[in-house]
């Protein structure tokens, strides 16, 4: 299995994007959510996966991807989110976001926040990336002064620490 050249596939896909929406009262988080393949790291749209959002240990919504693994929802502003992508038979991956500290403007002309998401398939025996149910993989916040979301490149680069490490003992 090829673990160790996917791991930039991993985290590469999430990006994140002012636009005008027509709904001011939430942020739009749309994205596509694609079934990455370990062994020749091709990816697949994956229709039927599940995202669930959840705020303060409560389900908020979940919904499925579309046939071309597309999905959009909305959050309320002024809120903190944790974002879950899965499927069955796929290692689980989340998403926190951070909305409390919209600036005024920002709520008024709208935001989306674009997050694409691959998973692969649980192998079997191993269980080094059970920890990717736990913690997010990414962690969003807005940054007023710069009038966009911003990644704690931190803690994902800690995540691609453990990813690599889970990998490696995978592969032996």
């Amino acid at each position: 299995m090829k673990y160790f050249g996917l791991i930039a596939l991993l985290f590469g896909l999430i990006s994140s994007s002012l636009a005008q929406t027509s709904d001011s009262h939430s942020v739009v988080l749309n994205g596509r959510v694609s079934e990455l393949s370990l062994l020749d790291s091709s990816e697949k749209f994956m229709s039927g996966a599940t995202i669930e959002i959840w705020s303060s240990d409560e389900l908020l919504d979940s919904i499925t991807t579309n046939q071309k693994g597309r999905y959009e929802c909305r959050l309320p502003y002024f809120g903190s989110y944790l974002i879950k992508y899965k499927s069955e038979g796929f290692v689980m991956k989340m998403v926190e976001i951070d909305a409390t500290d919209f600036a005024r403007e920002t709520r008024e002309r709208g935001f989306t926040l674009e997050v694409d998401m691959t998973l692969f398939k649980k192998q079997p025996g191993c269980r080094e990336f059970e920890f990717l149910g736990e913690v997010p993989i990414g962690k969003a916040s807005f940054n007023k002064r710069e009038n966009t979301v911003v990644w704690d490149g931190e803690h994902t680069e800690a995540i691609n620490s453990r990813i690599r490490l889970a990998a490696a003992s995978c592969s032996k």
